[in-house]
């Protein structure tokens, strides 16, 4: 039972990484090209937050599925910059 609860939480990683992924390249393909990133473009921080969540989670379960959200989260990690500031506010 734990094997098949393990297995189908790491089918739904795979899944959610891959919509990670796809949410990545909205930036970089035109939505008149292929119109599918853009879509999951609107949820990149969700996804990325669920992917951070499964890399913590897997961590401490199973090492090595770790691997695959840890590489998807660093990978898509240079656009958050395009949704956050990281600058500090500025007196006048």
């Amino acid at each position: 039972m734990r094997k098949l609860i393990r297995r189908s939480l790491f089918l739904v990683n795979a899944l959610t990484s891959l919509a990670l992924l796809l949410s990545y390249l909205a930036a970089y393909i035109d939505p008149n090209d292929f119109l599918l990133p853009a879509f999951f473009g609107l949820g990149f921080v969700h996804l990325l937050i669920v992917n951070t969540v499964f890399f913590l989670a897997w961590l401490f379960v199973k090492p090595k599925y770790a691997i695959m959200s840890f590489i998807i989260v660093i990978l898509c990690s240079s656009r958050l910059e395009n949704h956050f500031s990281w600058s500090e506010p500025t007196l006048s």
